[in-house]
């Protein structure tokens, strides 16, 4: 296989009748008046129906981005997302109401996800009333209350406002706004951040008994690097807005592959500054296996078995 050339891995070829959502070769410049900078780099993801993937980074990476633009809350400068094989820049009206039905997205704060002025059962049942998934107010309820219940929430907090509910609640009322569509796929973005440790452990458990049960989808995006390796199947890692490695998460977290990798597990993390870096490499100024080519080309995503890498440097371990 020539330079550059992405090798079919075994996961690859098992799930390729079984993608969901797909991203490929994402790139997201933002401009203003003065500037520019490009917040995600030609970054391709999947994921598969019923697996849970990880996707980690430092804060300021481009995980945020990516997260939206695959869920079609932003529209890629260039590259394309999928969803069941189809471009969403081509979908009808109807076929994009049903991926928006079927893909929901979790933002980071959960506060941003629900109407202060509204009480939590509207907040809850909004989505059933915008796609019509129910024929009464009966049924709206049985659905709102089983769905919230599932999640720790009782009657008495539907009764409430959003600054009525502690941080825990407030999260397990996105999470039961976002279930209550029944979807296949959940984007969670940093769903836990900005929650105490023992109410984090509880809301990861019944997202993951969720999952479970439902045969759900999950891109979980975390800086927590622990909790990624506990819960996925899969992981992307990110920086400076390209993804650097992929690959199945036992294998990329026991053998890192890519030089930030192995500083990201090592916790010896590049400047969060770096995501402004367009530099061919953005990794080459803090690398220390950099070879001449890496400052003069982008590194292509070689493939390797089940895992995939950016770096020129891997091709020494090709042979």
């Amino acid at each position: 296989m020539t330079s550059g050339e992405l090798e079919e891995s075994e996961i690859g070829s098992q799930m390729l009748s079984e993608i969901l959502l797909e991203g490929r070769d994402i790139e997201k410049r933002f401009r203003s008046f003065k500037r520019s900078f490009l917040a995600v780099r030609g970054a391709s993801i999947s994921i598969g129906s019923g697996e849970i993937v990880a996707l980690v980074g430092e804060s300021g990476s481009g995980k945020t981005t990516l997260a939206k633009i695959l869920a079609g809350l932003l529209e890629p400068t260039s590259g394309e997302v999928f969803f069941m094989k189809k471009p969403i820049s081509r979908m009808s009206k109807q076929e994009l109401l049903n991926f928006r039905r079927k893909v929901q997205y979790i933002p980071q704060c959960p506060d941003l996800a629900l109407d202060p002025m509204w009480y939590l059962y509207d907040s809850i049942a909004e989505p059933l009333r915008i796609h019509r998934i129910v024929n009464s107010r009966k049924e709206e309820f049985k659905i709102v209350l089983s769905t919230s219940s599932r999640f720790g929430l009782s009657l008495d907090h539907l009764r409430r406002k959003p600054r009525d509910l502690s941080g825990g609640e407030l999260q397990r009322a996105v999470l039961a706004r976002a279930m209550v569509l029944d979807p296949e796929l959940l984007i969670a973005d940093e769903p836990t951040s900005m929650l105490d440790p023992s109410t984090q452990a509880k809301i990861v458990d019944q997202l993951i008994e969720v999952q479970k049960e439902r045969g759900l989808a999950v891109l979980f995006i975390t800086h927590d690097l622990e909790l990624a390796e506990a819960v996925s199947d899969r992981v992307y890692v990110m920086f400076s807005g390209m993804i650097v490695e992929s690959g199945g998460t036992s294998e990329v977290f026991s053998s890192p592959m890519h030089p930030y990798t192995r500083s990201l597990l090592d916790s010896d993390p590049a400047p969060p500054e770096a995501v402004v870096n367009e530099a061919p490499c953005p990794f080459y100024s803090q690398c220390n296996i950099s070879i001449d080519i890496c400052r003069k080309s982008p590194p292509p995503e070689f493939g390797l078995g089940k895992r995939t890498v950016r770096c020129w440097a891997i091709e020494r371990h090709r042979d």
